[in-house]
This record gives structure tokens, C-alpha cells and sequence, in this order.
């Protein structure tokens, strides 16, 4: 893609505001970065999206990677058609934004227009039969998947808050963080949940304070506390 469609009024729009107002012109500025590097990437297909490296990234946006985790987390919350996903393995990240596909230039519209014209000759029956074939396992893959709770980024944006107020930091949130809150969601309300997570971000542990509080030790933590609720005459003891 040469050049995408951006409204001038774009700033004013309500996510964008609050987008601003979190991180700043420069949180601004790196929505359109990003949007840029999707849309460097565009070509006739319907590809809209760009898979880097984790250094890369925070290379590209001058970014460290507390900040951007964290910016990663407010994007996706805010901006629902945004698909953001991590591989743990290869350490990529991928980010892809279907609306651009109604952003795109009269010259990538008209290439792919142009493509759809003309059939591949090139590929064989074989390759075309392996690729429907891996569409519907896709398919299903995603069918199979339970629902995401809306709860769990509530959730992590109270822990990152109160992590914020109590320690003065913002914390370094990874993939993580989502399945230890669904699970907590799975059997506890969002405003148990909470309340849980403030209680073990207050805890007075010097080796859970060195450690930063590790999300990953929480439910331990939250059973614990649990358990001194049922029985307060035990107390909580370390």
C-alpha cells in the first residue's frame, strides 16, 4: 500500500483521546506508526497485519518493555478490531488491523481487483487442496474456543492500577497474566477478584516485594488469602 485514508479529525475521536491522555502525543503518534508498518505490508490479498520480533518493535517505536506491554494491553482494550497475539516460542509479536483493508489506496484497490481477474495458473491442485483444507482446521480451531470474559481485562487494568498506587511502578504484564485471571473469573466475581488482587499487592512479604510481586504467584497467594478469611483466628502466616 503507497498511502491509506486518515481523517482530520481522527484526534478528536473518543478512543484516540484517551489514548492521548494515557500516553501521551507520543502514545498518539505510535498508533499511526503502527498503522503505517501494517500498512507497508499491504499488497492485492487481504493481508493487513505485520509479525516482528519484540526488539524490533520497541526498536521501531523507541519504546521500553514494561511501557510497551503496557501500551500493547490499553491498544487492544480500546480498539476491539485489533488482533494482537504473542508467540512465546519465536518471541514474535503480531499485530493486524482489518480496517485498514477499508483504508487502502485506489492503487492496491485496483491491484487487487486486477488479481481477482486473473486466476493463478501456477499453483497446482495439491496446494490449492492443502490450503482449504488448512482454513477449515483454522476454522474449527477457532470454533472450539471458549468465549473471552470481558472480565479479565478489567481485571488486569485494576491489578496494573493498583499496582501503580501501592508500588509506584507500573508492572511488566505477559500472556500470563490472562490465564491466571480467567481461571480466578472462571469461580469468583470481577469484584472479588479485585478486591483479592489488592489484597495480595498489599502484603507485607519483603521476598514478594524483591521479586516485585510476581503475577504468576497470585493464586497462591489469593488461597492463602482465602483461607485466613474462613478462618480468621489462624490469621495469615508466612
Amino acid at each position: 500500500m503507497k498511502w491509506f485514508k486518515h481523517e482530520v479529525d481522527a484526534i478528536h475521536s473518543e478512543k484516540l483521546t484517551r489514548l492521548k491522555n494515557d500516553f501521551g502525543f507520543e502514545g498518539y503518534g505510535r498508533y499511526w506508526r503502527i498503522m503505517e508498518l501494517v500498512a507497508e505490508r499491504m499488497d492485492g490479498s487481504d493481508r493487513c497485519h505485520i509479525e516482528l520480533p519484540e526488539k524490533e518493535w520497541l526498536s521501531l517505536l523507541s519504546m521500553r518493555r514494561p511501557l510497551f506491554d503496557r501500551y500493547l494491553f490499553v491498544i487492544g482494550s480500546l480498539f476491539d478490531s485489533w488482533r494482537i497475539t504473542t508467540d512465546k516460542e519465536k518471541l514474535l509479536i503480531r499485530i493486524e488491523i482489518p480496517n485498514l483493508l477499508e483504508k487502502r489506496d485506489n492503487y492496491t484497490s485496483d491491484l487487487q481487483a486486477s488479481s481477482k481477474k486473473l486466476p493463478n495458473r501456477s499453483r497446482s491442485r495439491k496446494e490449492e487442496d492443502k490450503e482449504s483444507l488448512s482454513q477449515e482446521s483454522s476454522l474449527k480451531k477457532t470454533a472450539s474456543k471458549p468465549p473471552a470474559n470481558p472480565d479479565v481485562k478489567v481485571a488486569i487494568t485494576h491489578y496494573i492500577n493498583e499496582y501503580l498506587r501501592i508500588n509506584g511502578t507500573i508492572p511488566h504484564v505477559n500472556g500470563a497474566a490472562c490465564k491466571i485471571f480467567q481461571t480466578l473469573l472462571n469461580t469468583k466475581p470481577i469484584e472479588q477478584v479485585n478486591t483479592l488482587t489488592t489484597g495480595y499487592l498489599s502484603l507485607v512479604d519483603e521476598k514478594l516485594r524483591d521479586k516485585g510481586f510476581p503475577i504468576e504467584w497470585m493464586p497462591n497467594h489469593i488461597n492463602r488469602l482465602l483461607m485466613a478469611e474462613n478462618k480468621p483466628e489462624r490469621g495469615f502466616v508466612y
